[in-house]
């Protein structure tokens, strides 16, 4: 018997200590359930600074702290929640009032004095000030700093200066030109399109094309400008391009205007245009300037039959001829047609021959006299 228990003894521990793990296991897992986080308050509010100051702002300017806790008023028995300003406080406070109030006097002085070096006043494209032209007419203007309120402008006889336009500042192309004159036939556009030409900003080409579109127009205005450009630029183009619009389809008022422009080819100082259209390939050219040659011819012989060309008579123009009438020059001036004439004897044109072979014998027998 003794030693079946002796042979069960270490069982009986082993199963002793297991059952005590048991239990102590069990135990612990019961306090810890109890005392979980769970179970406990917990607070999501950030640590804050109870006390926080500091003597300086960003701009390094001493700051002066007040406290407006109730709690603070209590302690110092004031009601309305605002405790009392000490003197150091106070005295700090007024140094920096003072040091501000020196720093913004200085900022002042500086722009006044830098308004009084940049005495800038802006203008329009006419010279007048932006703020003029106000019902009280008044123009304002910033001299040295300061606002200085003018007089009303004094109203004159004399007419306003009108702006530049487009047309005197910007170099307009041939198309532009067209357009242009096509659609305001002034005489300020004419002859703005004329200078453009002297300055060979248009090409002889576009001005002797524009020329005649303005003369082929049915609009009165158009064929004025026409004749302005044309009678202005006394040359072998406008010649050809009078000559070519003056047709029998051509209106009877714009025939006769056409006309007398060509008949001032007639004047000496024109006989070398003449003597080219003579030599032109173009017939109607040359039948043309061979008429206007006929004018000159007959001008010098009525000259001739009237005593003569190179004194003025009384009440005549200053040159010595009644106004209107067809410069006279010496006889010999005609002898410059005498070699194109000669050419023109031998054209296949009965008609064309024929006139040159009579303005031949013409100019030879003043010559003679």
């Amino acid at each position: 018997m003794e030693n079946l228990f002796e042979s069960k003894w270490p069982a009986i521990i082993m199963v002793s200590l297991v059952a005590l793990s048991f239990y102590t296991l069990k135990k612990s897992w019961k306090e810890q359930t109890v005392e979980s986080p769970l179970t406990e308050d917990l607070s999501y509010e950030m640590p804050r600074p109870k006390n926080f100051g500091s003597d300086y702002d960003i701009s390094q300017r001493q700051v002066v702290w007040e406290e407006h806790h109730a709690e603070a008023a209590k302690k110092q028995g004031v009601t309305g929640g605002k405790a009392p300003v000490t003197t150091a406080a106070a005295n700090a406070k007024k140094k920096a009032d003072e040091k501000n109030k020196k720093k913004s006097k200085k900022t002042a002085q500086n722009k006044n004095k830098k308004a009084g070096e940049l005495n800038v006043r802006l203008a329009d494209a006419d010279g007048a000030s932006p703020m003029s032209g106000f019902s009280d007419g008044t123009d304002i203007q910033n001299v040295n700093g300061q606002i200085a309120e003018l007089p009303p402008p004094t109203t004159t006889s004399e007419p306003a200066k009108t702006t530049p336009t487009v047309v005197d500042e910007v170099k307009l192309t041939a198309t532009q030109w067209r357009a242009l004159l096509m659609a305001e036939p002034t005489q300020k556009n004419a002859s703005n399109f004329y200078q453009a030409y002297r300055k060979k900003e248009i090409d002889a080409a576009s001005f002797y094309q524009i020329s005649g579109e303005l003369l082929s127009s049915n609009e009165g205005d158009q064929q004025q400008i026409a004749l302005y450009l044309l009678q202005a630029d006394p040359s072998l183009g406008s010649f050809v391009v009078l000559t070519a619009h003056y047709t029998e389809k051509t209106p009877e008022a714009l025939r006769a205007k056409i006309y007398e422009v060509l008949k001032q080819y007639a004047d000496p100082a024109r006989f070398g245009v003449l003597t080219q259209a003579l030599g032109s390939t173009d017939t109607n050219t040359q039948k043309m300037a061979a008429q206007i040659v006929s004018v000159a011819v007959a001008s010098h012989r009525t000259a001739g039959q009237s005593g003569g060309d190179t004194e003025p008579t009384p009440g005549s123009g200053r040159d010595g001829r009644s106004p209107g009438s067809t410069p006279v020059g010496s006889t010999a001036d005609l002898k410059a047609f005498i070699p194109a004439l000669q050419l023109l004897i031998k054209s296949s044109d009965t008609t064309l021959a024929s006139q040159a072979q009579a303005l031949l014998d013409s100019i030879q027998a003043l010559n003679q006299a």
